[in-house]
């Protein structure tokens, strides 16, 4: 949650501090080679650690959530790139890694939050976190497309991605701290869903 607000203000800080970047066309990482370059920096990182701590969290929870690995995986994959594209602020680097970052986020959320519907104590927030992935999915395609403006296209990705990675961290502060239903992770009615 601290990862996510942290992201939040310093990304509304910057558009104030450099008021000539144009967010209707700029990404977020053009704010890296601004004057506050190492502002931006800071958020790759933060970001990352985010995505890491909420993979992280599904190893705590796994008997509530089978086969997660895969989508936790792919958000290890994301975080490691969203590092890189802090590291490499240059082209090809940066954009490489970002080409790995966005995809493996939204393939992340959209597995993970499809597997939640199997799962008892995950049901209760699968809906809101799959219509999460789906607009996260338009958001990326639209920009690839080249419709409306990628700037925003891009803000809107990333601020739902924290939407999407506070709900899931709730939901697994919530299971750590109630319990699961049963040592493996189904109940009679995950069965019967299954």
């Amino acid at each position: 949650f601290g990862c996510a607000a942290y992201y939040v203000l310093v990304g509304a800080a910057l558009h104030v501090l450099e008021p000539d970047y144009d967010p209707r066309c700029k990404f977020m990482s053009d704010y890296a080679w601004s004057a506050h370059g190492w502002l931006m920096t800071t958020t790759f990182f933060v970001l990352a650690v985010a995505i890491l701590v909420v993979a992280l969290g599904f190893r705590a929870v796994r008997t509530a959530l089978p086969s997660a690995c895969v989508g936790s995986g792919l958000l290890v994959v994301a975080a490691i790139s969203v590092c890189l594209a802090g590291v490499f602020r240059g082209f090809p680097l940066h954009d490489m890694a970002s080409a790995v970052a966005f995809p493996g986020m939204i393939m992340a959320t959209l597995l993970l939050s499809w597997r939640f519907r199997l799962a008892l104590p995950w049901q209760p927030i699968q809906r809101s976190t799959i219509l999460i992935s789906v607009g996260m999915l338009a958001a990326l395609l639209s920009m690839i497309a080249g419709i409306g403006w990628p700037g925003l296209q891009q803000r809107a990705l990333l601020l739902v991605f924290l939407v999407w990675l506070c709900i899931v961290a709730n939901q697994v502060v919530t299971i750590t701290a109630t319990g699961t239903p049963a040592p493996n992770g189904s109940s009679k009615e995950t069965d019967i869903v299954r």
